[in-house]
């Protein structure tokens, strides 16, 4: 498929949508749409914009028939609320996305021209019912005819109750005039065994194994299909000479599984496995509730026979911020640069010399044959508490203390450092805005003397 955008200008107007079937609607001048003359070149992707965009679930988009040719320029749509105590708002920010090489790329134009949203009432465990689903139209012939490949058109909702937006997502095909479909597995939504690779890792999987100190266990799933899938129950068990026990745990994190992406979620144990041979059997369905059951075998070492923790750069991304630059507004420096058995956490101290604002959490980096790697967090969570420095900001109040051995479970010994971003406010940015879409970034390194391990107490 050919990689590139035009902006095409285009003299026919979107179909309004409204809540009965809309096909065949006329333009402003009287006549009838006979779709856009010219096909989209994406050989350059100007104008693309990568975004992965999350479908919450909340509502169900579909498409009457989602196989199109290239000579398209319709989407028959079907939406049915899943939320059962808020009214939807829809209609009004409505796009396009395309797959390219497994990621997914916004083509920025509007396919809505509405100035006030459609209404979409509670689900209220009857989607059948007429005030519970709505069937609209989409012309897209605005922004030219889309060249053969996947695509997803994407909606956006407002609940009114909850004051929050989301997305729903319906997926599609274009194809050439009389050419080869997808597969018919692909089109139909209907669950299948190839559609997912399952994994059980240790959460420190970049350094060792899963072994019998660990609370939690790391669950990959590599959707390969272009359908959504969710999960809704985990069992574990352990092997019992020829028999599978099961096995109590607090609860696991499952949920919604997006097309073509990968996901990682975690289980939470009530206390560490024993050493021994386990499974993790995971039940999903797709949004058509056809449901597929996957299993994943793994071992649980006992961590006095693993060898010491090293880190696997093949597990690892490089750091997006291995060109930084730091910033000169700001400076952080460590009292304490080496961590040992004695001394497990940092104490960051701040300086600016203008008005900054910034987070509670930091990014930790390790440094191997000269790159910088991103570190996975384990078990980190962060509290969402915003600070302020400036240069009258008393040393006290801009001292931070942080614990990278429990944010990141296991530190090889080993060469760190940490980045912070920080936001420029007040009168001394161009515009008077907070510069949220330019952060500066401080840095300072550390030492790790000894392999790190965080162990609940």
């Amino acid at each position: 498929m050919k990689k590139a955008f035009y902006i095409l200008a285009a003299s026919v107007v979107l179909l309004a949508a409204s809540c009965g079937n809309n096909a065949g609607e006329a333009n402003s001048e009287g006549g009838v749409d006979e779709g856009p003359a010219v096909l989209m070149d994406l050989s350059d992707m100007n104008g693309l914009v990568r975004e992965n965009i999350i479908d919450h679930g909340l509502a169900d988009v579909s498409m009457q028939n989602n196989v199109l040719t290239t000579e398209d320029h319709l989407l028959q749509m079907t939406i049915a609320s899943r939320l059962g105590s808020d009214v939807m708002e829809y209609g009004i920010d409505e796009f396009i996305q395309v797959n390219i090489d497994g990621a997914w790329y916004t083509i920025p134009q509007q396919l809505s021209k509405r100035e006030t949203p459609l209404l979409l009432d509670p689900f209220d465990g009857h989607v059948e019912k007429s005030e519970n689903k709505r069937e609209y139209t989409v012309d897209f012939s605005q922004i030219g005819k889309l060249p053969a490949g996947k695509y997803r058109f994407v909606e956006k909702f407002f609940w009114r109750r909850l004051q929050e937006e989301g997305h729903s997502i319906a997926y599609f095909w274009v194809t050439e005039p009389g050419g080869e479909r997808p597969p018919e597995s692909e089109t139909t939504g209907a669950a299948r065994m190839e559609d997912m690779v399952f994994l059980v890792e240790s959460p420190h999987g970049a350094r060792r194994r899963v072994t019998d100190e660990d609370v939690f266990l790391s669950m990959s799933f590599d959707n390969l299909s272009g359908k959504p899938y969710i999960a809704v129950n985990a069992a574990l068990e352990m092997r019992n000479g020829g028999e599978w026990v099961n096995v109590d745990y607090q609860h696991a994190n499952l949920g919604l599984i997006p097309g073509w992406e990968k996901s990682q979620n975690l289980i939470f144990l009530d206390e560490p496995l024993a050493a021994g041979d386990y499974r993790l059997r995971v039940s999903m369905h797709t949004m058509k509730h056809d449901k597929i059951e996957h299993e994943c075998e793994f071992t649980v070492w006992a961590h006095g026979i693993l060898p010491e923790p090293v880190w696997d750069v093949s597990c690892l991304e490089l750091s997006p911020h291995r060109k930084i630059e730091g910033s000169t507004g700001v400076q952080m420096h460590l009292n304490n640069s080496i961590l040992n058995q004695k001394n497990s956490k940092l104490e960051m101290v701040l300086a600016a010399d203008k008005l900054y604002s910034y987070g509670e959490g930091c990014a930790a980096e390790v440094c191997l044959d000269g790159n910088w790697y991103s570190i996975p967090f384990a078990h980190g969570a962060v509290i969402d508490i915003g600070y302020s420095i400036s240069p009258e900001t008393e040393e006290a109040s801009c001292t931070h203390s942080f614990d990278p051995v429990f944010s990141y479970g296991v530190l090889p010994a080993g060469e760190y450092r940490l980045i912070k971003r920080f936001d420029l406010v007040g009168p001394d940015t161009p515009s008077g805005m907070p510069t949220y879409l330019a952060g500066e970034y401080a840095t300072a390194e550390f030492t790790v003397e000894e392999t790190m391990i965080w162990r609940e107490e």
